[in-house]
Parts: C-alpha cells; structure tokens; sequence
C-alpha cells in the first residue's frame, strides 16, 4: 500500500485506544483464499491473531476503537469488512429478549476488495508470466508498478512470517508457564 507521502506501507499507521465497550465479534472469511488476522496494537503495531481458512469463521472477544486489518496470505492484499480495509469493532444491537447465556455477537465479513482494471490485470500478470519475461515485454511503467507491486508482496511476506514466528513463540512460552 502507498501512502500520502507516496512511500510503501505494509500496514497502515493506525493503533488501539484504552476504553470502550466490550464486543463479542464473529469473523467470517468469504473469500476463497486463506486469510491472515491481525490487530493493531497501541503503539501501531500488528500482532499477528489467526490465520482463517476460505469459509471459516473465527470468534474473539475485542474492544470498540481496536482496529483489525486482514491480509491475503498469499501476496498480502488488504482485505476489506464493509469495504473499509481497517476494521473498527462496533457492539452489535441489542436483543428483543436476550437470554442471559446468549452471546450477542457482532457479525462481520471479510471481503476481496474492488481493485482497479491496472492492479487486478498487474495482480493476474504477476502470478502467470516470469518477471523476467514481464521486463522484456510490457511497458516500463507498467514494470515500475509491478515492481512496487513486488516489493510490497516481499516486504508483507517477511513482515508476516516474523509476526507469526513471534506469535509461535509467545503461545510456547506461555504453555511452558
């Protein structure tokens, strides 16, 4: 992702605040890719959650201004909940007549985003052609963008396998305690 100041991003500079409501929240992946979850911390930093199967769901208990991003795991593409690609919880409505063991869950749904004609045919050129073929026979903007394209999938890839890495480790140590 480029940002303002026209430099590469793997994640946007977003983080938690202190307070808010509790929300029971239902992630639901209705994509056909295998996603990853991450929450953003409060110093901005993503904390690698889950990893969600095409058509899985996953439930977690967050707070209102804790904000969730969600990737591709394949090339990092962020995905996106009612076409936002930050995720902000929001406590879901309340029930008529709740039963008191009744968990009211706030349901969302991940989504593929709305690309444009360039990135979605960038996207589909990157995954079937050699990049080295690419160079030789598109021209050099389009392989100025790929290459952002690349960078950004290299960059994600790497970010994403030392945040799960840590995250590994963490859930070890923790069952060692």
């Amino acid at each position: 992702m480029v940002n303002e100041a026209g430099e590469l991003e793997t994640f946007p500079r977003v983080n938690s605040f202190p307070g808010g409501a509790r929300v029971s929240l239902r992630m639901y992946n209705g994509t056909e890719e295998t996603i990853e979850v991450f929450w953003m911390n409060f110093r901005g930093f993503p904390i690698f959650y889950a990893r969600l199967f095409s058509h899985d769901h996953l439930t977690v208990t967050t707070y209102e201004r804790h904000p969730w991003i969600f990737r591709r795991k394949k090339d990092g593409l962020a995905l996106t909940v009612n076409k936002e690609k930050i995720y902000m919880p929001v406590p879901a409505p309340p029930l008529e007549n709740p039963d008191p063991s009744t968990v009211n869950y706030t349901n969302i749904e991940i989504s593929l985003p709305v690309l444009s004609l360039l990135e979605l045919s960038s996207r589909k050129l990157m995954a079937t052609v050699p990049r080295v073929v690419i160079s030789q026979l598109v021209p050099k903007t389009i392989v100025e963008y790929l290459d952002d394209l690349y960078l950004e999938e290299a960059r994600y890839t790497m970010l994403s396998a030392l945040l799960i890495n840590r995250h590994t480790r963490n859930v070890e140590d923790h069952e060692r305690n």
